[in-house]
C-alpha cells in the first residue's frame, strides 16, 4: 500500500531537527507544555533545544480531591483578573487523573493525579530562565485517614520526580497556608537555600505551630532575610529567628524572657531589624527591660546604645483589640524620644568575638 502523503509529511517534520527547533523557538510556554505531551520526538527536541522563559510565579492549591497549578508571567497577573499565564486543574478520576486546562482541553490519563502533577510541575521549572519572584502553596486537603489526598503525599511524588530529573526549586519567596504545616519541611528538601529570602506561614488551623521552628528547612532558614507568621502560636527558641533583618509573628503567650532574649541578641547582631509580634497574653515586663518611658495607654518604650555607628535599639510595647504589639527595630539618637532615657548595656558584637 501506497505511504499516506500526509503521514509522509507529518514523518518528515518529525524527522527534520532544524524544523522541530524553529518551531519550538517561536512558541510560548503553554504551547511548549502541550507539545510535550505530543508524542517522544517532540519531548526530545524540546530537551536538546531547552526553551527559557519569564516565570514571575507559580501558585498551587491542593485540595482534597484535584491540585491547582498556576503559572504567572508577571505580577499584574495575580494583582488584576487578567488570568494566568498557564493554569492546569488535575482532579481524581478513581485511580487515574483527569485534566482540564483554561481551553478546556480535558484528558483523561492513567496515571495517580499526584504523579501527574509532580511532573508537569518539575517540567515547567526545567523552562524557568531566572529564579520565582514567589512561589505559593494552599493545602485545603482535608487531614486523617480515609482522604484521597494530602500534601504529604503530593511531597513525596514532587521529591521523588525533583531526584529523577536533577532539579531545584529556585524561588525568592515561599508561601505556605495550611492548617498545621505538616509537610512544608520535606518539600524545602527541593527550594535553593541561598536564593530564598522571604517565608511566610499562614496558619488557618488551631493554635499549635512553633513560630520560631524551623524544622526540615534549617538550611533555607539560616539565609532568609524575612519572615511572615500568621495565625497563633507558640515562640520557641529565639535565636532561630534574631539572624532575620524582618519579621512579623502572631504568638498566644510571651513572657518577660523572651523579650530580655531578644534584645541581648539585636543588641549583638546589629542592625538593620524590623520586628513586629503581635501577642495575645502578654506578661507584663516589670523591671526586666530598664526603666520605662511612657504608659500602658500611650505605649512604653525602652531605648538602648549599641556599637553600631550610633544606633540606638528601640523596643515598643503598645495594646490593640488582639493583644499587645511588640515591636523591636533600630534609630538614631535623633529618633529617640525627648526626654526618653537611652540605656548603656553594651554586649560584645560579631566582629568582636
Amino acid at each position: 500500500m501506497d505511504e499516506d502523503p500526509d503521514d509522509s509529511a507529518k514523518s518528515q517534520v518529525l524527522n527534520n531537527y532544524p524544523i522541530l527547533k524553529d518551531i519550538i523557538n517561536k512558541c510560548d510556554l503553554p504551547t511548549i507544555a502541550s507539545l510535550q505531551k505530543v508524542n517522544r520526538r517532540f519531548r526530545e527536541v524540546i530537551g536538546i533545544v531547552n526553551p527559557k522563559f519569564t516565570i514571575h510565579s507559580i501558585a498551587i492549591h491542593i485540595g482534597s480531591k484535584e491540585i491547582n497549578l498556576d503559572i504567572y508571567k508577571n505580577q499584574d497577573e495575580q494583582i488584576f483578573p487578567t488570568g494566568s499565564l498557564l493554569n492546569i486543574s488535575y482532579q481524581k478520576n478513581g485511580e487515574n487523573c483527569c485534566i482540564e486546562t483554561l481551553d478546556r482541553d480535558v484528558r483523561n490519563i492513567g496515571r495517580r493525579m499526584e504523579d501527574v502533577f509532580s511532573r508537569d510541575l518539575v517540567s515547567i521549572l526545567n523552562f524557568q530562565k531566572f529564579p520565582l519572584e514567589s512561589l505559593s502553596i494552599l493545602d485545603t486537603s482535608a487531614k486523617g485517614s480515609g482522604f484521597p489526598l494530602s500534601f504529604l503525599n503530593v511531597v513525596r511524588f514532587i521529591l521523588e520526580e525533583m531526584r529523577w530529573q536533577n532539579r531545584i526549586i529556585k524561588t525568592k519567596e515561599l508561601q505556605f497556608t495550611s492548617m498545621t504545616g505538616l509537610g512544608i519541611g520535606s518539600f524545602c528538601k527541593c527550594i535553593a537555600p541561598r536564593i530564598l529570602k522571604k517565608y511566610t506561614f499562614i496558619n488557618y488551623g488551631p493554635s499549635c505551630a512553633n513560630v520560631a521552628d524551623f524544622e526540615g528547612m534549617e538550611m533555607q532558614a539560616e539565609k532568609l532575610v524575612e519572615y511572615e507568621q500568621s495565625g497563633v502560636g507558640t515562640l520557641g527558641n529565639v535565636s532561630k529567628i534574631s539572624h532575620l533583618k524582618r519579621a512579623s509573628l502572631e504568638v498566644e503567650r510571651m513572657g518577660h524572657e523572651k523579650l530580655v532574649q531578644l534584645k541581648h541578641e539585636f543588641l549583638r547582631l546589629g542592625p538593620p531589624k524590623d520586628f513586629k509580634i503581635l501577642v495575645k497574653h502578654l506578661q507584663p515586663p516589670g523591671n526586666s527591660l530598664g526603666p520605662i518611658f511612657g504608659d500602658k495607654t500611650s505605649g512604653m518604650s525602652w531605648f538602648y546604645r549599641t556599637n553600631f555607628n550610633g544606633k540606638v535599639l528601640r523596643i515598643h510595647i503598645s495594646n490593640s483589640e488582639e493583644g499587645s504589639v511588640v515591636e523591636f527595630n533600630f534609630v538614631t539618637i535623633l529618633d529617640v524620644t525627648i526626654g526618653a532615657m537611652v540605656q548603656v548595656e553594651l554586649l560584645p558584637t560579631e566582629d568582636d568575638k
